[in-house]
Order: structure tokens, then C-alpha cells, then sequence
């Protein structure tokens, strides 16, 4: 509830004018309801009762917007003064565009970090093709992708799409951009125009190969990559190296996950600069984080 009423108070404190808020709560409790009654009784509130599962909220949410734009924000996150109208601006002046998303500042915990999430991207990117858009999210060296609920979708061109577990299993989400970019382009904006928020509640940084392996599935049957496509070899070596430090090397899957990055992990290390830069990267962040900590 702390987190929330952090994230409402700044959604409410949006400089564009015609924005409509509506908190749609499936939370188990009555804790955000009895905020909104205390605190925001002028803001528009639906009440999930029962819960139900998180990609059905998604659904029932998108059923039903009647606007023209709309961000489904999380209850987690921080969105600055000058998000909607940025945002709105940018749909408006790109009628193509299906949606658009944008930078954000990393929150650690309740601590505001000098880190971004897209990796201080320099200008405006237009995505139209599925691998720029996906290699981002799971490739090494190739920065980060717009944050997903920093983005504001043109609700026409959404439609009927929805996230589908089937797709993707806990990255629907990017299945779900996937499907949108074949009706038009995705914008991303280098503008940072949220607070992203990492803490021990949520999994963005768990990484689930099993889930990995699903998306990988989506991928190449919607994209007609083939089996030696640069992105998903780059995948692999991504997901088996996260799995082998869990496996057993003496087994079958253990023997597979080292041969397959004994063959192929110096091929990637050889042709991709950006491993090398975000390994040197990490390891700055590293030293001084040592330095910093030594001296005090």
C-alpha cells in the first residue's frame, strides 16, 4: 500500500490535462481500499472481487478503456509530471506508431538510483522488426528495452490482443509487443519519464529458463527465424548459462548446456563489442562500489 499510494500520488500529478485515473485493485486485501476511501475518494476506484489472475486483470482493464491513449501503470513504479503529455505528444505527432515508451531511473528498494534502464540511450528509436525489439530484453551487448509500463498504447490499434500465458509464460509481455509491433511500429524515447522499482517482492530479475525456453518457442514461430539466427543463438547462450550454475555438468542436460557454450560462447565473446563493453561496465560498478565501501 506504501508503494501504491506513491505511484497514485504521482500519476495524479500530471501536468497534461485530459488524463483519467482509474485504479482497478486485485489486491487479496482491503488495505487499498480502505486508502482510496481515506485518501482519494475523488479518484475513479474498481474493486476485483475475487482477485483474479494477473494477465486476466490486464485483459479485463484493456476490455474496458474507451480512450483514445492508455498506460496501464504499476502499482510499484513512479511516473515524473510530464509523462502523459511527453507521452501523448508523441502518439499525436507519430500517427503510425502503435505505441510508445520511454526511459526510466532505477528505484533500489526506497533508494533512487543514478542508474536507467535503456542504458542512456541518445535519441528516439523506431521499432518495426521483431529482433531489435526482442534481442534487448534477453541479449548480451545489446542495452536494455523501454521499461513495460512505461508505455502508452493507441487503444485502437491494440484491439483485441491481450497477454497470453501460452505465449511467452512470464514474458508475455514481450509476446504481447511482439503481436502489436505487426500492426505498426513501436517508438521508444530516450527521455527518462518514470521511476522503475526493483524490490523483494516483484521477479524482473529472476530469470526462469523454463519460461525463457516458451518465449524462444513464440519467437521462432512468429518471426521465421531460423535455427542459426544470430539473436537466437545469442539466446541460448544467455539461457544455458544462467541453467548450467543449477544443473548438474555430470548430467544429460548438464552436458548439454556446456557443449552447446563450449561451441558457441567464443563465437558470441568474438562478434559482439557490446559483451565486451557491459562486462567492463559491470566491473567498473563493481570496483567502485568496493572503493566506496572501503573507505567508509
Amino acid at each position: 500500500p506504501v508503494m501504491f499510494e506513491q505511484a497514485l500520488v504521482s500519476v495524479l500529478s500530471q501536468d497534461a490535462a485530459a488524463v483519467r485515473v482509474i485504479v482497478s485493485d486485485n489486491s487479496e486485501t482491503d488495505d487499498v481500499e480502505q486508502l482510496m476511501q481515506a485518501r482519494f475518494r475523488h479518484v475513479e476506484y474498481r474493486r476485483r472481487v475475487p482477485p483474479i489472475p494477473a494477465l486476466a486483470h490486464f485483459a479485463a482493464i484493456l476490455d474496458e478503456c474507451t480512450t483514445d491513449f492508455v498506460t496501464l501503470f504499476h502499482d510499484d513504479d513512479l511516473m515524473a509530471p510530464d509523462y502523459a503529455a511527453t507521452m501523448i505528444a508523441e502518439l499525436v505527432a507519430q500517427p503510425h506508431a502503435v505505441a510508445v515508451g520511454c526511459d526510466a531511473r532505477i528505484i533500489v528498494g526506497t533508494t533512487l538510483t543514478d542508474r536507467t534502464f535503456m542504458d542512456h540511450p541518445r535519441s528516439v528509436r523506431e521499432i518495426s522488426e521483431p529482433e531489435p525489439l526482442v534481442a534487448p530484453y534477453f541479449l548480451v551487448g545489446h542495452g536494455k528495452p523501454a521499461p513495460f509500463p512505461s508505455y502508452m498504447y493507441r487503444r485502437a490499434k491494440v484491439g483485441e490482443l491481450r497477454l497470453d500465458i501460452r505465449d511467452g509464460g512470464k514474458y508475455a509481455d514481450v509476446a504481447f509487443l511482439l503481436k502489436l509491433l505487426a500492426r505498426g511500429p513501436l517508438v521508444w524515447l530516450p527521455t527518462v519519464l518514470i521511476h522503475y522499482r526493483f524490490h523483494a517482492s516483484n521477479d524482473s530479475r529472476a530469470v526462469d529458463p523454463a519460461q525463457q525456453l516458451r518465449l524462444l518457442r513464440f519467437l521462432r514461430r512468429t518471426t521465421a527465424a531460423g535455427r542459426n539466427a544470430r539473436f537466437l543463438r545469442e539466446f541460448r547462450v544467455i539461457m544455458y548459462a544462467g541453467a548450467l550454475s543449477g544443473l548438474d555438468r555430470r548430467s544429460r542436460r548438464g552436458k548439454v548446456a556446456t557443449r552447446y557454450l563450449m561451441t558457441h560462447l567464443p563465437v558470441v565473446a568474438l562478434t559482439n563489442a557490446g559483451l565486451w563493453r557491459r562486462a567492463f561496465a559491470v566491473a567498473k560498478r563493481k570496483l567502485t562500489s568496493n572503493i566506496s565501501r572501503d573507505l567508509a
